[in-house]
This record gives C-alpha cells, sequence and structure tokens, in this order.
C-alpha cells in the first residue's frame, strides 16, 4: 500500500499483478475512497495491518454483494461470474450514452424542449468550472471579497455588455449548508493542474448570477486576461443536469436570454 502524494489520479490506483495487487490511496478522504491515512487508523483499531484490513473489507463487500457467496468455495460458479458480467455490460452501456455536454444532459433530461442556441463567442464552455470574484446579493455589479469557484451556463448581452452566466460554488461542506431542494452538486477533483479547485466544491444552483465578462469579475488578480479553467468529469453531467432541474436552472438562464445547446 502507497500513499499518493503527488495526486496524479482523481481516484485510488492499484495494479494487478498475479495473486497480489499494489494499491495507491490518496492522501485525503473523498467520495472516490478513503485516505491512507484512514485506513492505517481502521486497521490499527483492529490490530491488525492495512494490508490484511483491506482484504477482510474486499471479503465483506464480495459476501454482500454475490449471489450465494461461499467461503468455502474455492471458486466463483458460472451463475455467479454471469452475475458480474451482467452488471459490467450494464456498466459498459450507461458509460457509452453519456452525454457529451452538461447543456446536452440538461436537454435531454427535459425532453429536448427550448430554444437552441450556441455561445459561440465564450471563451469557457458549457459546464466549465472558473472562477469569479462573485459579488454580494445586495451589490451585484461589484465584484465580491471572495475568487469563488463557478460552473459557467451561458453568455448573455446585457445593456450591450456581454455577461457570462454561472452556478455559484463554494468549498464550505459543513452540515446544514447543502440545499434544501436537491440543487447542490459536490465536486471532487484531486488532479487538477489548472488550479481552479483545492480539493472538494459545493456548486448550487439555486444561485445563478450574470456578471460582466472581464478580468475584474474572473481575473485572480484582476488584470491578466488569461483564464483558468477545469474541466466537469463526464460523470458529473447527469447529476448537473438533475440538479439544475430542481433549481429551474432553465427558467432563469432563459430569463437572461440564453439557451443552452
Amino acid at each position: 500500500m502507497h500513499e499518493n502524494n503527488n495526486k496524479p489520479e482523481l481516484v485510488s490506483s492499484s495494479t494487478d499483478q498475479g495473486n497480489s495487487f499494489t494499491v495507491t490511496l490518496e492522501p485525503i478522504n473523498s467520495a472516490f475512497g478513503i485516505s491512507a491515512d484512514t485506513l492505517r487508523a481502521m486497521a490499527d483499531s483492529y490490530g491488525i495491518t492495512p494490508e490484511a484490513m483491506l482484504v477482510r473489507a474486499a471479503t465483506m463487500c464480495a459476501q454482500a454483494d454475490i449471489p450465494d457467496f461461499d467461503l468455502d468455495a474455492p471458486e466463483l460458479t458460472p451463475a455467479q461470474f454471469e452475475h458480474l458480467n451482467q452488471r459490467r455490460a450494464s456498466l459498459d452501456a450507461s458509460t457509452t450514452s453519456q452525454p457529451p455536454t452538461l447543456a446536452e444532459a440538461f436537454i435531454r433530461l427535459l425532453g429536448g424542449s427550448g430554444e437552441n442556441h450556441e455561445n459561440e463567442k465564450s471563451n469557457p464552455r458549457d459546464g466549465d468550472i472558473i472562477r469569479a470574484w462573485v459579488p454580494f446579493d445586495e451589490s451585484p455589479k461589484v465584484a465580491g471579497p471572495k475568487f469563488r469557484p463557478v460552473i459557467f451556463l451561458g453568455e448573455s448581452e446585457i445593456e450591450g455588455v456581454t455577461h457570462w452566466v454561472v452556478a455559484y460554488g463554494t468549498s464550505k461542506m459543513g452540515a446544514h449548508k447543502e440545499t434544501k431542494n436537491g440543487a447542490d452538486l459536490i465536486v471532487s477533483i484531486t488532479d487538477d493542474r489548472s488550479g481552479v479547485l483545492h480539493g472538494e466544491s459545493r456548486f448550487d444552483f439555486n444561485r445563478v448570477f450574470a456578471l460582466p465578462a472581464t478580468a475584474g469579475f474572473f481575473s485572480v488578480n484582476k488584470k491578466e486576461t488569461n483564464l483558468r479553467v477545469a474541466k466537469l468529469p463526464q460523470h458529473l453531467f447527469q447529476p448537473a443536469a438533475e440538479a439544475m432541474q430542481y433549481a429551474k436552472v432553465g427558467q432563469k438562464l432563459s430569463r437572461l436570454g440564453v439557451r443552452l445547446k
């Protein structure tokens, strides 16, 4: 077992070497798996090694997951293999049918309703994660004090000025921070070379802003024109689309003159 201090992957990784496996864990707990320190602490509480803890966890998972699993049987039965193969086939089918963009996922969820409009002039693409100086609600035209992660939803012209429409993001993950209507999306990206995300972030689609597309709102020093962009993982497109539906984002974008393609 190794701890991955360089964070080169989104999830824990492993190498299959016959009957032995080399497993690399992330240094933090996340939705993708526990950290190396957590594994060590759990193993120590049972008085066993981390490797033995992994074997015990895998055994418990097999007992719960495989029909009629018998620890006294040296191999799986053909029916048990078929059960696992069917799940893999179902997984492969769902993966190949994933929508290519957040916009496509949202439109599929709405049954293809609404006008089509492509934001051809936008630097980021629908669903990209960028950062913005999000203003306070009472001062929407003044850049706020925190450079927050936001999800880009589209572009609109307001009073002759190009605005980028974004959904609010925060790193506040404590209790009672989540919305009550299912409009949250939790994003855990540990391999973000863009520097946009720093660990786990929560995006609230109830809070959608149209901000002037200027360095004053979207540049870390409010001067440079280069935009840092992180990509929303494709497997989160569908959960994001569902959160957008709960928050009635389609209506908000319509009022702002934005149509997702």
